[in-house]
């Protein structure tokens, strides 16, 4: 693992999740996140992550999703998640 930022498509990210050996996080707000998100993603606003959040998922290759990737970026540079 690495804090180097990936970009995966939306059908990778998807077949991963399908798979069971990934998940996707929406990291916007609750309201950002209701009015649109992709199917089983869950969501956990940026300003919630944390690392302890991230170690429940180190087995799985984690997605973060966000409008702009600007509440994704600090995400991973913080908690070295691999993509």
């Amino acid at each position: 693992m690495n804090n180097e930022i990936r970009y995966i498509s939306y059908r990778d990210a998807l077949a991963a999740q399908k798979s069971g050996s990934g998940i996707i996080i929406d990291v916007r707000e609750p309201a950002e996140f209701r009015d649109g998100h992709i199917p089983y993603a869950i969501n956990l606003p940026s300003t919630r992550f944390t690392a302890e959040d991230y170690q429940s998922w180190r087995h799985l290759k984690v997605c973060l999703v966000c409008q702009t990737g600007n509440r994704a970026r600090p995400i991973v540079q913080k908690s070295k998640i691999d993509y």
